[in-house]
């Protein structure tokens, strides 16, 4: 459920973005040459499909986001569970010795 309201927050940003950039590109004179209509077209499409990628882009971060502090949560329980330094363990300096059943330091 938070996941889907952050998409929405963000779909909901990015529009009013859009429509404030578009504003503000009609409210400043043009002194670019005169377009065709095929070529505003364009230039229009052009950047609606940016402007897509971008939101898109968005929403994947804030997942990323996510799933990497549910990954952190986890290694901090398992890191816990185990008497390992977390630090040491994202950065994989413990082997597992299957003699012996326990994590060891490695150099």
């Amino acid at each position: 459920m938070r996941r889907k309201m952050v998409v929405i927050m963000l779909i909901l940003a990015a529009c009013w973005i859009g429509r404030a950039a578009a504003a503000a590109e009609k409210s400043q004179p043009s002194v670019e040459p005169k377009l065709t209509e095929q070529e505003k077209n364009l230039l229009v499409s052009n950047i609606n499909a940016m402007r897509n990628q971008e939101m898109r882009v968005m929403v994947l971060q804030q997942l990323l986001n996510e799933e990497y502090a549910k990954l952190v949560q986890m290694q901090a329980v398992f890191c816990d569970q185990y008497k390992l330094n977390p630090e040491k363990f994202r950065t994989g300096k413990y082997t597992f010795d299957d003699k012996t059943g326990e994590f060891i330091e490695s150099k």
